[in-house]
């Protein structure tokens, strides 16, 4: 007989498997569009946006996987996990899970923080840079 816990559960594992999977099919993707394109561009700030927008896939690509491992591990340990709770958080497996789970995040974060300045200094420097169009008045002074 299936526990409460158990079936309020299960719409979370499979929410992290699909999430998961998709995060990682999209971003591989993505990630290997962009690595194929980036040759091809001639504007150095198109290729600066692409990279870091490679970098963003990355991180999310790597979210991605932990959701997987963290659903696999969860359907492993399953209601046992208050009896295995010491051994799964002193395992190799979860530092390991820790490890790619803050390393993703922050690639991710990083990147967008990135790119925002990069856009943010495109848009002020077209600004400042742009010349001022041609009057009348100019024509005459």
């Amino acid at each position: 007989m299936l526990s409460k816990a158990t079936v309020q559960k299960k719409p979370l594992m499979v929410g992290s498997w699909i999430i998961g999977g998709c995060s990682l099919t999209l971003n591989s993707i993505t990630m290997v569009e962009s690595m194929i394109s980036i040759p091809n561009v001639k504007h150095t700030q198109i290729v600066t946006d692409k990279v870091i927008i490679l970098l963003i896939n990355f991180g999310d690509w790597l979210t991605g996987l932990y959701l997987i491992f963290i659903a696999s591990a969860d359907a492993y340990f399953g209601d046992d996990y208050c009896e295995a709770q010491f051994t799964w958080l002193y395992s190799s497996y979860c530092m390991a899970l820790g490890v790619i789970s803050t390393t993703g995040n922050l690639a991710s974060m990083f990147s967008m923080t990135l790119l925002s300045i990069s856009r943010a200094n495109n848009l002020l420097r077209d600004r400042l840079y742009t010349p001022s169009p041609i009057t009348r008045k100019s024509i005459i002074k």
